[in-house]
């Protein structure tokens, strides 16, 4: 008997198949079998027989397509326990079979194709392809296949003759699965014979369940539905079909269908019914398959039971509104377009302002709308006391592609509840592929593209990122952070050595590469002292004392990975090897390798698994030829990239999972993530050689998109309590609006045209459908941190974010539900940095100063008060690897190379031996070719014999100017009750040698601070020792459109008295700095001074011209993306600077805090022998 049991609540449908167990339980030996279709689903039906029976033990849960095997397997006992015509298998032989069939005259598209394939992954890939086309024609088209094995290849519905290799190929592989002894009996040909079987041998039914559940299976295909029509007279078959219209909706049709049967057939207008409009456009795949059933039904009036339990509510909210349009086939959109609705809105359904039932959310990307959900999430736990974290489901199309944005966001996020307590909310992910949830199977892959690798040091530090690799070399979590620090002070970049590179055809030069880099740590930490190259090499002085023990594992890696590369390199230069040869090969790189701890052995017991049922497939399908590492690879990647992780579903907090057939299981509140248009429903280009495609549909034809329109319509109705959507409906970088998925703009549609907020029913229908418009899409700021999400009266509906570290960045109080009855309607303003100047700390001696901390304090106070007083940090703790060799030289580099060189100069220029000379451009361009540092062959000369050029007459004046060398002496003063004390340095005898100067250099362009750095030095000797020291001379170069030239300043040392006044100054805002961020930014001070000066001079008559020509000069200031405005600890304690003070008040800001610039610049002067300017 087959019964058929119809319900709109998949609970209902539960507790149908609970009663039927209950009241006629088995023995308890006998066993359930209850057919699913995604493991998902098997997982919920579990729980739910273990909560309503007490036990849930003795119930299968067998997959369609493998049951349906097995009733096969039990009416033909011949036939093996898996089909030889299996998609895997299929694909093996047509490998062997294709290169062969080249030479038919009806296969020359494939030979086309298959021409210049020398690694054999295009035949791997086509044969792939026709496999799983093939195994589509045996599950949907059985007919035509039956058709070509008799000879005949015409086929109806389609044109064969386009493609006219498929019967060919088809015919050629059955012929060898006959040669292999193969069973010939696909599922096509048992279709054919099932009603002959069933009435032949109705006794070896028996053997299956004596009955048969079928639960949450929106669909089957028709085959299928005929083998559970034939078995249903030997087994009860109880088929629960979760239905969302009570009525009959087999014949109506979406406007899109409408409009393409009336340009064929104008009359039929008054045939179509379009019921509700929503149903129509989702509802094709279920449509479909209603058909079927009732076309069954009409026929089977004997064995067929149909029986409807629906449950209609009285509606409360718009989600339960909405529903209960779709059960009882209502159209609420229709109205909209009549004349009626030109005057007045009551034919709509009126909604409440406060109804939080359906939200959607419009976002710039992924991470805003996980940010967006996870406030939500929160709302919703602090609002409604009946919901748990186990009653949310959050799906997406693509798991994958939101997994890093959901474990940022959530795994580190700390919500505050109703009772100001921290809250975390527990969360899960399933469905992930394995590669992307293992990185160990990740790991795996990647080697096994070590070919083709060009050995990133990126990739190569992901490797030892794995805990199994790191475990066979003896290399420890915290070894990670030195052998960063090792391989960056190496220059390593990429590429093992220069043979490596050249066998993937590009140049074979050793610089950046791994053996270059690890033999100049091997000579610097034989030779750590030493300055002397060896055989082209040069030491690098990273690895001391014990870390030698470090390098040498690290170098055991590096070592297999080549072994490994030769290995793959020589299996694809003419040297393939067979599926065993592979096999063993493999299992041996994963001891090479791996060394798994307990939580690890999961992922190396799947590779291990895969590698054993590629063997089993390729034996199976008798494929004895050689292969490829590409086409090993491909494997792997498609068979371990497969979805995993199915347990976490329904594991107890927050699910997230990927949108799949049957996910309709019902919970309070379902969030669908990623509704962008591009991106839902899902896109699936088709095969061009698919007759399916390019012929007739036939009813039950499956479609990606009609899948996911139905899944869309499915989670709609699953929805309890709330729904909740989003997607990316402006662009991240140009705020460009995007568009939603046509499925939520059709809802949006269908919402707005048939429902309005209570206060505009009496408003024409276009301006209540505006508000309604505006009223149900939330349009996120690009930023959590944009005080908006912490206003909570930005809107009615608007859910205030819980993120206390955005709060802080945005200067606003976090928000909680406690707060939110005290909060302002206004709004909360938004709070300083800080409140009040610190006290100075205890342990701050005050009576003795150290001249250095003062110069730090003073030269970068905003970070000085930051680092010193609060102990805290705002500088980056990583940085970016680059993996490429260097083509040019920019900002820092270039300034370390002059430095370098500057110093290998003035040791040169100071020698009184004839060896050679370390500052030599050729011999300063080996070496630094050889650390990395510059660029490859000429381009590095050529930068190089620049910077070289650059830096020599900065190296000529310091030689000039410093042949008669001090020795450093102490300095100390007393101002007021505060001892100074200091030291001397760099200091130089005059050509008279009555008195001293100090001699400073920097080699980048003069800047605000370097003037006041050396100014500080000179004012500090000459209070402490006046006359002793007459003046500073600084040197720079500066950089004037595309030339460098030498600029020297000099700097006159002032009285004691005004040296003291400095001091005094200087120790006054010292103090000032220790409790508070202080914006003395001598970098801007002087830039400020300089541009007063150059407006001043340009227009000394014109006030006006002067203002507006020096607010542009300070607007380039402001805007720069370098510099000391750009610094974080500026932008993160004076976050207003820039607006409030430097472009509001120049003149004010200078007269508090230009005090200290304003007195060194009446002292410097420029030298006239160099050209240089103030």
């Amino acid at each position: 008997m087959f019964r058929l049991y119809h319900s709109n609540d998949l609970e209902v449908l539960r507790e149908i198949l609970l009663n039927e167990m209950r009241t006629e339980p088995l023995s308890p030996f006998a066993q359930e079998a209850i057919l699913v279709q995604s493991q998902g689903m098997a997982h919920w039906l579990k729980l739910q027989l273990a909560d309503g029976l007490g036990i849930a033990a003795q119930v299968d849960f067998p997959l369609p397509s493998s049951f349906i095997w097995q009733v096969f397997n039990r009416l033909k006992p011949e036939l093996p326990e898996q089909s030889h015509f299996d998609k895997q298998i299929m694909a093996w032989k047509l490998m062997r079979l294709l290169p062969q069939l080249m030479s038919d005259p009806a296969c020359v598209a494939i030979r086309h194709y298959l021409e210049g394939d020398h690694d054999g992954l295009k035949c791997y890939q086509l044969a792939q392809t026709v496999a799983d086309v093939f195994d589509q024609y045996l599950l949907y088209r059985p007919d035509w296949l039956l058709n070509w094995e008799l000879g005949v290849d015409d086929i109806r519905g389609s044109d064969v003759s386009a493609h006219p290799w498929q019967p060919v190929v088809w015919r050629a592989l059955v012929a060898d699965s006959a040669e292999l002894g193969h069973s010939l009996d696909h599922r096509a040909r048992l279709l054919d014979q099932l009603q002959t079987l069933v009435k032949q041998y109705p006794e070896r039914l028996q053997g299956l369940p004596r009955r048969l559940f079928v639960f949450g299976i929106a669909a089957l295909p028709g085959s299928y539905w005929q083998v559970l029509q034939a078995i249903s007279p030997a087994i009860d078959v109880h088929f629960f079909l979760l239905n969302p219209c009570r009525n009959f909706w087999g014949d109506i049709v979406s406007d899109k269908q409408r409009r393409t049967i009336l340009r064929q057939q104008p009359n039929a207008a008054e045939l179509l019914e379009r019921g509700n409009p929503l149903l129509a456009s989702w509802g094709r795949l279920g449509r479909d398959f209603l058909t079927l059933v009732h076309e069954t039904a009409a026929g089977q009036t004997d064995n067929m039971v149909d029986i409807e339990a629906y449950v209609e509510r009285q509606p409360a909210s718009l989600l339960q509104y909405l529903q209960d349009d779709i059960l009882n086939l209502i159209d609420r959109q229709q109205p909209a377009f009549t004349g009626a609705a030109l005057d007045s809105s009551t034919f709509k359904q009126p909604v409440e302002r406060d109804d939080g039932s359906i939200r959607l959310v419009s976002g710039h990307s992924p991470l805003r709308e996980v940010q967006r959900l996870y406030d939500q999430i929160l709302h919703w736990l602090d609002h409604d006391a009946e919901l748990k974290p186990r009653d949310i489901v959050v799906m997406v199309p693509d798991i994958d592609q939101y997994a890093p944005y959901i474990d940022a966001v959530f795994a580190s996020s700390r919500g505050r509840t109703v009772s100001g307590e921290d809250y975390r909310i527990p969360w899960a992910i399933a469905d992930q592929s394995m590669a992307q949830e293992d990185p160990l199977i990740d790991s795996f892959l990647n080697l096994l593209n070590l070919a083709d690798s060009r050995f990133l040091i990126t990739e190569v530090q992901d490797w030892l990122d794995v805990a199994a690799i790191r475990h066979r070399f003896g290399i420890s979590e915290d070894d990670l952070a030195p052998l960063r620090d090792w391989l960056s002070r190496a220059q390593v970049r990429w590429g093992l050595n220069g043979e490596q590179r050249r066998q993937l055809g590009l140049p074979a030069f050793e610089q950046n590469s791994w053996r270059k880099g690890l033999r100049q740590l091997l000579l610097g930490y034989a030779m750590p002292d030493s300055q002397q190259g060896f055989q082209g090499d040069f030491p690098v002085s990273a690895v001391e004392g014990n870390d030698g023990e470090l390098l040498g594992r690290l170098m055991r890696f590096i070592d297999t990975l080549e072994h490994w590369q030769s290995v793959f390199s020589a299996s694809r230069a003419g040297q393939e090897k067979t599926a065993a040869q592979w096999v063993d090969l493999l299992l041996q790189m994963l001891d090479d390798f791996y060394l798994a701890e307990d939580d690890e052995q999961y992922g190396l017991q799947k590779i291990r698994d895969a590698i054993t049922g590629w063997h089993e497939e390729l034996t199976l399908s008798g494929f004895q030829q050689t292969l490829s590492p590409v086409v090993v690879r491909s494997w792997f990647v498609n068979e371990l990239g497969q979805q995993g992780g199915w347990q976490r579903f329904l594991a107890g907090p927050v699910n997230f999972c990927t949108l799949m057939p049957m996910r309709s299981i019902p919970f309070k509140a379902v969030c669908l993530l990623g509704m962008n248009d591009e991106d839902y429903p899902r896109r699936v280009t088709p095969v061009g050689f698919d007759l399916m495609v390019s012929g007739q549909p036939r009813r039950g034809d499956r479609s990606r998109r009609e899948d996911d329109r139905y899944l869309f319509l499915e989670a709609v109705c699953s929805a309890q309590n709330y729904l909740y959507i989003s997607y990316r409906g402006r662009d991240v970088r140009e705020n460009a609006e995007l568009q939603p998925s046509v499925l939520v703009a059709e809802l949006q549609d269908y919402l707005c045209d048939g429902y309005c907020l209570q206060q505009d029913i009496h408003l024409p229908h276009q301006q209540s459908r505006r508000n309604m418009q505006a009223w149900l899409t939330e349009a996120l700021p690009l930023q959590p941190y944009n005080r908006l999400t912490f206003d909570p009266a930005a809107d009615d509906r608007a859910v205030i974010s819980y993120q206390p570290v955005w709060s802080a960045v945005a200067n606003t109080p976090a928000y909680s539900a406690a707060e939110s009855e005290t909060t302002s309607t206004g709004g909360s303003a938004a709070e300083s940095f800080f409140s009040a100047p610190l006290p100075l700390p205890a342990e701050l001696d005050t009576r003795q100063v150290p001249w250095e901390d003062v110069k730090q304090a003073l030269l970068d106070p905003v970070k000085f008060f930051v680092k010193r007083r609060l102990k805290a940090s705002f500088d980056i703790y990583w940085h970016a690897h680059e993996t490429e060799e260097p083509f040019t030289l920019q900002g820092l580099s270039l300034f370390q190379l002059k430095e370098d060189w500057l110093q290998l100069a003035l040791t040169d220029l100071s020698r009184t031996d004839a060896g050679p000379w370390h500052s030599d451009q050729q011999d300063f361009s080996t070496r630094q070719q050889a650390l990395g540092q510059l660029p490859v062959n000429a381009l590095g000369d050529v930068w190089s014999a620049g910077l070289v050029d650059d830096a020599r007459p900065l190296a000529e004046q310091i030689a000039l100017l410093s042949d008669k060398p001090l020795d450093s002496r102490p300095l100390e003063t007393l101002i007021d009750d505060t001892r100074v004390q200091g030291e001397r340095q760099s200091a130089f005898a005059t050509a008279d040698d009555s008195a001293a100067f100090l001699l400073f250099h920097w080699v980048g362009d003069i800047r605000g601070r370097h003037l006041l750095a050396v100014w500080l030095d000179l004012v500090l000797a000459a209070a402490a020792d006046p006359g002793a020291t007459r003046y500073a001379v600084l040197l720079g170069l500066a950089k004037e459109k595309q030339s460098v030239h030498l600029r020297q300043l000099r700097l006159q040392a002032p009285s004691q008295q005004r040296a003291k006044e400095c001091i005094a100054l200087a120790l006054q805002w010292y103090w000032q700095i220790w409790q508070q961020p202080f914006p003395h930014l001598p970098d801007t001070l002087w830039s400020v001074m300089q541009a007063q000066q150059a407006c001043a001079e340009k227009y000394p008559d014109d006030d006006n011209a002067c203002a507006e020509s020096l607010n542009k000069k300070l607007a380039l200031l402001a805007d720069a993306e370098f510099g000391e405005l750009a610094s974080p600890y500026l932008q993160r304690c004076l976050p207003d600077f820039c607006q409030h003070t430097l472009l509001a008040d120049p003149a004010g800001w200078l007269a508090d805090y230009g005090g200290l610039m304003q007195m060194l610049a009446d002292f410097v002067e420029a030298d006239d022998q160099t050209g240089g300017t103030v």
